[in-house]
């Protein structure tokens, strides 16, 4: 029942009126009650008419409010359902997100973003977020953050960050203005499985050239013994026994 203008809703509403009228007349005619006017062969005249006009217009507005009001009723539905839903996946998506000011400030964030940090998010509002980004990194964070409120497009960088009770993670940070200039919205992706496999990549690398040199060593230490047997052999008269390539 959701009408699209005040139109359709009163026309919807005089119907509504027609099929009680009806029903009441039928009601009246089974049960042998007189009802004034309604089955009258003379129409009503004077103020008698306009008394009737008034009463028909006051049931059928009466009847539009009640329909009004079950699609305001739907509508509130609508939207509470809209909101729960989007209240759960704004809370428990796979990452985190933050409403900061411009110096770091939180005042908003998801239930994500709070166990990445490890507290209650009640004790995370109106604190700062620089405080749990590790020293090393806190610099980058800074400038992050100033680029941010400097310019109209998206900045990222990634940071340490310190967590409660367990060791510090690599997070990957994006964030730009939201509708407020003076906030942004952070978004924050725990990327310490990324960092470690690249970490472990960048030492297998490292092993492997390590290898590589070893092996350049060796062969060339058999290079000068097969040298040294050659001139050997050589003193002795005799010819090389290793072919040597330069």
């Amino acid at each position: 029942m959701n009408s699209t203008d005040g139109t359709s809703l009163r026309e919807k509403a005089e119907e509504q009126f027609i099929k009680k009228r009806s029903a009441k007349v039928k009601t009246s005619t089974a049960l042998n009650i007189p009802t004034a006017n309604i089955e009258s062969s003379d129409p009503p005249k004077g103020s008698e008419s306009e008394l009737l006009k008034l009463v028909h217009e006051l049931e059928v507005y009466h009847i539009e409010l009640e329909m009004q009001n079950e699609e305001l009723k739907l509508a509130s539905e609508k939207a509470q359902t809209a909101t729960e839903r989007y209240a759960a996946i704004y809370d428990f998506a796979y990452t985190g997100f933050f409403t900061l000011d411009s110096v770091g400030n939180i005042f908003e964030l998801n239930h994500t973003g709070a166990t990445m940090l490890g507290k209650e998010r009640s004790k995370l509002v109106k604190g700062n977020f620089k405080q749990f980004v590790t020293m090393d990194t806190r610099s980058k964070f800074v400038d992050f953050v100033l680029k941010v409120f400097q310019t109209t497009s998206k900045q990222n960088c990634d940071v340490r960050l310190i967590v409660k009770g367990s060791p510090s993670i690599f997070a990957h940070l994006e964030a730009i203005i939201s509708g407020d200039d003076d906030k942004c919205l952070l978004t924050v992706l725990d990327i310490t499985r990324r960092k470690q496999a690249e970490a472990i990549l960048e030492l297998k690398n490292h092993e492997y050239q390590l290898f590589n040199e070893l092996l350049k060593v060796s062969d060339q230490q058999v290079v000068e013994l097969k040298r040294e047997i050659n001139g050997l052999l050589n003193k002795l008269g005799e010819k090389d026994k290793f072919r040597l390539d330069h």
